[in-house]
């Protein structure tokens, strides 16, 4: 059933559906249509019916949560996850995106057609590992008239991990980048219990320089929290609850 809510203090609404709604997602055309909750992502069928809500035309969305309720990790559940995924891209103007209880071996393939996405939430996830180059744009500068040179950003300034789990067996949650994440300032890592988290950047010895503008990591309730090969430096630490780490 859909419902729309009200956040204290605010006068724009959040629609939330359920995945039998898509129906009538389809025919919202509201331009307060700015945060947006679909749920229970694991009982959809039909792709077609998810690829014609056509999220890619809603211009004013700003926010999009995308919620399993629950969901196994057997192969074919985790390539239906994905393909569900494919078929929700949003416009390229959306700022925060959370994700909660999805298992699969990747994040979708729109993930870096979103230059102005500043918040990354992910809740209950399973995978193999968060390639964060997923969600860097190519991006082209002129050096002189007849010149140019293409690199890769990301606007990502807030990243919120909990309760995120390895899809492998006995295998650390890796976190990797080719490239430094210069905007990231804040890490919040939540409910991760008994985890390894890899944190590094390719090609190089370490993750020193895969944050350099980081200036908030806080860490709540994350027991026996392991890091490898040592927790990203940061401005400032805010460790609360039972924790252990290396």
């Amino acid at each position: 059933m859909a419902e729309i809510w009200y956040r204290a203090g605010t006068v724009a609404p959040y629609f939330c559906f359920n995945s039998s709604d898509m129906m009538l997602l389809q025919r919202v055309t509201s331009k307060q249509l700015i945060d947006l909750h679909i749920w229970d992502l694991e009982r959809v069928i039909d792709l077609k019916e998810v690829e014609n809500l056509e999220l890619r035309t809603k211009r004013e969305l700003c926010s999009l949560t995308l919620k399993w309720t629950s969901t196994g990790v057997c192969a074919k559940t985790k390539k239906h996850n994905k393909a569900v995924l494919e078929k929700l891209q949003p416009h390229n103007g959306l700022e925060i995106l959370r994700m909660e209880n999805y298992a699969g071996d990747d994040m979708p393939d729109w993930t870096p057609l979103l230059p102005k996405l500043v918040k990354l939430e992910l809740h209950g996830v399973q995978l193999k590992r968060l390639h964060l180059d997923q969600f860097q744009y190519e991006s082209v500068v002129s050096l002189q008239r007849e010149i140019q040179t293409c690199h890769f950003e990301s606007g990502l300034e807030v990243l919120h991990l909990s309760h995120i789990e390895s899809l492998q067996t006995n295998q650390p949650v890796c976190i990797e980048c080719s490239q430094p994440l210069r905007k990231l300032q804040r890490i919040v890592m939540s409910g991760i219990n008994n985890q390894e988290l890899k944190i590094s950047m390719q090609g190089g010895e370490g993750d020193e320089d895969l944050f350099p503008g980081l200036q908030h990591l806080e860490m709540v309730v994350c027991e026996n929290l392991r890091f490898q090969p040592s927790i990203p430096r940061s401005a400032k630490y805010i460790i609360s609850g039972i924790i252990e780490f290396d």
